[in-house]
């Protein structure tokens, strides 16, 4: 589950069309079962580790959503306070999905080359979108009708705007660089996503 969700988490749009005529968006979906699998097999690990909460990053992700809280309460704009409320919940639900269930070194490299990967994938269609022009996947408003000086930005395989889905190819990227570096084994996938990821974030 964690895995499906850091790949599609950059290739959101094309969870859309997966999910398409769910309520509610896809990768909420596969976080929900992803959580609800957790706490379901919570049995199997000793009291003390079960649900992360002797991990120093849980302990200060709850003093954060307790200041959250507090400042929620006091909010002179209660609808941008929710908007907000919810968006940074979804990034404390996955950083405790990263907590409770990367165990190993092999979980973690996982999960980065999933990141990688998404990013290559993401600048695949972003040259697919600036060589043939239009956009093949995404669908929202923000992603199609962005535009610099007149030309057409692509969003890649985002429905968010081509500058947050630019800086999630500039997160994959990065971790494809440092990936290079250090696992020789996967060097053939980090190396394209390097140039293909360098090439997307000049073009989105």
């Amino acid at each position: 589950g964690l895995v499906l969700v850091t790949l599609l988490t950059q290739l959101d749009s094309l969870a859309n069309i997966l999910f398409q005529g769910l309520p509610i968006s896809g990768i909420k979906v596969l976080t929900a079962l992803t959580l609800l699998g957790v706490a379901v097999n919570a049995y199997r690990v000793p009291r003390r580790r079960r649900f992360g909460l002797s991990e120093p990053g849980i302990k200060a992700a709850i003093a954060f959503v307790l200041s959250m809280g507090a400042a929620f309460l006091v909010a002179e704009d209660m609808t941008l306070a929710l908007w907000s409320v919810r968006r940074l919940t979804s990034m404390i639900v996955l950083m405790f999905l990263a907590v409770a269930l990367i165990e190993t070194r092999k979980h973690l490299k996982i999960l980065l080359l999933c990141m990688a990967a998404a990013a290559a994938m993401s600048s695949v269609i972003v040259l697919y979108d600036h060589l043939m022009g239009g956009n093949l996947l995404s669908t929202s408003d923000a992603a199609t009708t962005a535009k610099w000086s007149g030309v057409s930005r692509s969003a890649g395989a985002s429905d968010y705007n081509p500058t947050t889905a630019s800086t999630m190819l500039i997160a994959g990227t990065v971790l494809a660089i440092v990936l290079f570096i250090e696992e020789r084994d996967w060097r053939w996938l980090t190396g394209i996503t390097i140039f293909l990821g360098t090439a997307g974030i000049i073009l989105s």
